[in-house]
């Protein structure tokens, strides 16, 4: 299953239920955030609720100087290696060329 959402679009997040004992799902999230400056970071992660808390409370040391940090997009993949290399592909390609690109995409599909 491969959920997408894009700047604009609400964005919902599965609590986590590792903490409680059971078993997580193998969801991975590859997110770009929009920082302060104006920037983009890129990242993957099985907790993207934890690790949205981790970026905006300085726990993370790449953003902890441009908070807020802004969900803008996320994809949900199931395979780790897809996930990490769809992180490097838009990592190299630049996050808002990448994200110009699925807007096009979208906009074609209608």
């Amino acid at each position: 299953m491969n959920r997408q959402r894009i700047a604009g679009q609400p964005v919902k997040v599965a609590s986590s239920s590792h903490k409680a004992g059971i078993k997580q799902d193998n969801r991975i999230f590859v997110y770009i955030l929009l920082l302060s400056n104006n920037t983009y970071y890129t990242g993957m992660t099985n907790n993207l609720k934890r690790r949205m808390e981790e970026h905006n409370t300085g726990k993370s040391i790449s953003t902890r100087n441009y908070l807020p940090a802004k969900l803008i997009y996320y994809t949900t993949l199931t395979d780790r290696k897809q996930a990490r290399w769809l992180e490097k592909k838009i990592k190299n390609r630049g996050a808002a060329r990448y994200l110009r690109l699925k807007s096009t995409l979208k906009a074609c599909a209608k």
